[in-house]
Formats: C-alpha cells, structure tokens, sequence
C-alpha cells in the first residue's frame, strides 16, 4: 500500500507540472494536505505490517487459492441471480418513461439523484463485488461458466449506475489477481492502462447529454483533456475547497451514520454523493481522498484518517501475505480505493 500510494501521487504531481496551461498551477493547500497523507499513511501502513506477525510459512502467489464454502458462495450467486435483473427492470422502467434518447446519461442521473427505488435491491452491487473477487481468486478452480455469470452479473450492476469505477472495480481486481498469479507482467498492466483510459473515454462521451444541435456536450473532448478531468484536475480542486464551516458535525465523513439516525426519525442534511463541479478551468467535481477530512475537521482531519487508513491497510496487507483468504478479499478490495485516491475518498464518505 505505501508503494502504491507513493508512486501514484508522485506520477500525478509530476505529470500536472508538465502539461503547461491546461489546469490552474496546485495552490499550497493541497501541498500541505498531501505532505500530511503521504508520509503518515506511508509510515503507519508499514508500520502496521511490520508489527503484525508472519505466518511464517511460505505463501506461493501463483497457487494461492481463497478457501471458502462454496454452499455459501452458491447461496449469494443465486440471491444475484434472483435480484439483479430485477435492479435493471426496475430502473429501465422508470427510464423508459422519459424514452430511449439520451438513455445512458438520464440512466446515470438516476442513480447520481437516488430515485432508483430500488430500496434492499441496491445491496446486489455489494454482494456482486464480493462475488467477483472471490471468483478472480479461485480460477482455474471455480466452473467456467459460474465465472463468466459473476462477470455477467457485475457487468449488469455496472450497467444501471452508468458509473466508469465499476469498470476499474473488474480491471483492477483481474489485473492484480492477473499479476500475482504470474499471469501479467508490468508491460501488459500497462496495456490494460492504455486500454482502459480508451475506454473510459468512450464511455464518458457515451453517456453525456445530446444537445439542441445533435451533438453530446462533450463530443469535441480531446484524449489529453478527459486525463486532465478524471486525474490533474482533482490536487488543483482541492486547492480551491474551503473548511465546512455551519455544516452539521462531520457531514462528509459521517455521511452512513446520519443516513442510519434519519431511518431512525432524525433529520439530517446529507451530503450528495456527486459534488458540484468547479472550473479548474476544465470542470471537475472531484477532489481527492483527502476531501471528506480537511472539509470537516481541516488538516488534523486529514492527519487523522492517514492513521486510520494506515492501519487498515497494513493489517489487510499483512494478512493477505500470510495467506489469510479475507485478508487477501480485504486487500483486493482496498486496491481499487488506493489506485484511486487522487480521485475520490470512497470507503466512507459514500454509503
């Protein structure tokens, strides 16, 4: 996890230097929130692993093999197979009703606005992702077409929310398994970047809103420009954000713990999961890992939650070293928010 996070964060501040006029220069802000992240999540994480104790037997990546039961895996996939065609009935029917135009993009307003209505359905996306990974890692020793099914699945949840991390959620989770098995070297991770970077690029115009003219809002989009929007512009946001001062205690940070109190007959304010977006000048609404912490308690916040995700992290590394299948679950799952975390805090900020 500390390699990880280095090495992203150091690509990215090094390539937002070298792309001249087409974001706003990083203002301190986000010098002095990132040189509190890195150096303490860094320290932690590694601390943290080093101090748990190994196995001390020797773990061969290449046969690891998860160990779970398999009348319990059967159990879940049948409960997806029962519940996620009826999240895409339920939402391509409320969708349906404003026609077939722009589908994709008043498919992604839906889920960005909550109004699915898809209620205890929504869980299938959860359960999908634990599917996933448990099937990832048991290959070749799961059945071919249970395999293929989790993918189907996945793919059908990814489908309703219109969201690309879904499709990183599959890259990054097969790529990682793909590596530690042998599978992959470096060059090919880098072509499965390449690859999906196109992707994502596709689907992005895909998804946007038609104009009066024919022509979606982001059609003349250049390649340099969608990495600018998803990757440099987030430091330079962060840099422009403000404390939330008058805000309810930890609005961001404890977003589930409110939405569980109003269940409960409170009334709090909740935090839309999709910011607004500011001009950087290219329009972003993202704002790094670091977003949900200095909005709330400032640069302490951010210190704070370093540790915090330290911990955790090193913990899942080192059970996932020790052969440990949920710690090596765990990890898997950790991987795509430590890939990611120049985007989005994602783990607690969104329920």
């Amino acid at each position: 996890p500390w390699t990880i996070t280095l090495g992203i964060w150091a690509l990215i501040i090094v390539f937002a230097q070298s792309v001249g006029d087409l974001i706003y220069p990083i203002k301190n802000q986000f010098y002095y929130g990132i040189s509190l992240w890195l150096p303490i999540f860094c320290l932690v994480s590694w601390v943290t692993y080093t101090l748990l104790k190994p196995s001390g037997k020797r773990v061969d990546r290449k046969k690891f093999e998860i160990k779970y039961s398999n009348l319990v895996f059967n159990i879940f996939l049948a409960i997806s197979i029962l519940c996620t065609p009826l999240c895409v009935k339920k939402v391509m029917d409320i969708i349906m009703m404003f026609g077939t135009e722009d589908l994709m993009y008043n498919m992604r307003v839906l889920a960005i606005k909550g109004e699915t209505g898809l209620g205890i359905l929504a869980y299938c996306f959860t359960i999908n992702k634990a599917l996933l990974i448990l099937a990832f890692w048991r290959y070749p020793n799961i059945k071919k077409w249970q395999l293929a099914l989790v993918i189907i699945l996945f793919a059908m949840n990814a489908f309703v929310d219109m969201d690309k991390g879904s499709i990183f959620f599959i890259a990054i989770t097969a790529i990682f398994v793909l590596y530690q098995r042998g599978k992959i070297s470096i060059r090919g991770i880098a072509l499965w970047g390449i690859a999906l970077v196109l992707i994502f690029f596709a689907f992005t115009i895909m998804r946007t809103e038609t104009g009066d003219d024919g022509k979606g809002a982001l059609d003349d989009l250049t390649i340099l420009e969608f990495i600018g929007i998803y990757v440099l512009t987030t430091p330079v946001a962060f840099s422009y954000m403000q404390p939330n001062i008058g805000a309810p205690y930890g609005s961001y940070t404890l977003t589930t713990v409110y939405l569980i109190l109003n269940k409960l007959g409170g009334n709090f304010p909740i935090i839309e999961q999709i910011q607004e977006f500011v001009w950087v000048p290219l329009p972003t609404n993202l704002y790094t890992i670091m977003q949900p912490f200095f909005l709330d308690f400032g640069y302490p916040g951010i210190a704070f939650f370093a540790v915090l995700y330290g911990v955790v992290c090193g913990w899942a590394y080192r059970s996932y070293r020790n052969g440990s299948s949920i710690g090596c679950v765990m990890y898997t799952y950790l991987l795509y928010y430590l890939v990611l975390q120049f985007s989005q805090e994602g783990l607690i900020m969104l329920p």
